[in-house]
């Protein structure tokens, strides 16, 4: 199936695709012309400090819980074509979590692709629901996992998925611990980024 822009918009609209789009505003338009946005939003630009990623990114949370997600509920072959066309069209930041259950579509449909041309992000999930199994291993288990499942050698950015505890630095410290253990064996970044809105940034 061939992909237009338009198709690609609207089919991740209704597949629960979610686009951050960090491009700057438009200049103010004026009568008759066609507005146009000042950047290139599939420009590499920084993320934080160590990394760089497209300005727009792509990502699979949509009604994520449960290991499932608006993209996932359509199936592996629409998810791959998603995912595809989005690498074709210049994205190069794809944001996963194990809540979504995303991680074996996004490794489908970029194999083949250099692996350094692209930044994978994803998320360890500690809360009691929200997952089928009632058990929640450590960050490092969860992590070693999700580097099966995305078929790579190394995440460039690993958060602890949705903290709203004020103490979460505290509670969440020996998993924090733990992520950085990882990254002395270069599974993830050496580098620690900064923290931001509960979760831990690596990379």
């Amino acid at each position: 199936m061939r992909y237009t822009r338009r198709t690609f918009l609207s089919e991740a609209a209704v597949g629960g695709t979610g686009l951050v789009l960090g491009v700057a505003s438009p200049a103010p338009v004026i009568r008759g012309e066609t507005p146009t946005i000042s950047r290139d939003p599939t420009a590499i630009v920084p993320l934080g400090k160590h990394l760089k990623a497209s300005r727009i990114g792509i990502g699979f949370g949509m009604r994520g819980y449960n290991r499932e997600s608006n993209l996932s509920r359509r199936g592996l072959d629409h998810a791959e074509r998603v995912v595809r066309y989005a690498y074709d069209a210049g994205i190069r930041f794809f944001d996963n979590a194990d809540l979504y259950g995303s991680h074996q579509y996004v490794a489908r449909a970029l194999r083949g692709k250099p692996r350094d041309s692209y930044v994978l992000s994803t998320k360890v999930w500690f809360h009691p629901t929200g997952l089928p199994e009632k058990e929640r291993p450590d960050a490092d288990v969860a992590v070693r996992r999700f580097l099966k499942e995305l078929n790579t050698d190394y995440i460039d950015l690993v958060q602890i998925h949705c903290m709203m505890n004020g103490e979460w630095t505290q509670t969440m410290r020996r998993q924090m611990d733990l992520l950085e253990e990882l990254k002395e064996k270069g599974l993830l970044p050496r580098r620690l980024g900064p923290r931001g809105g509960g979760q831990v940034r690596l990379g």
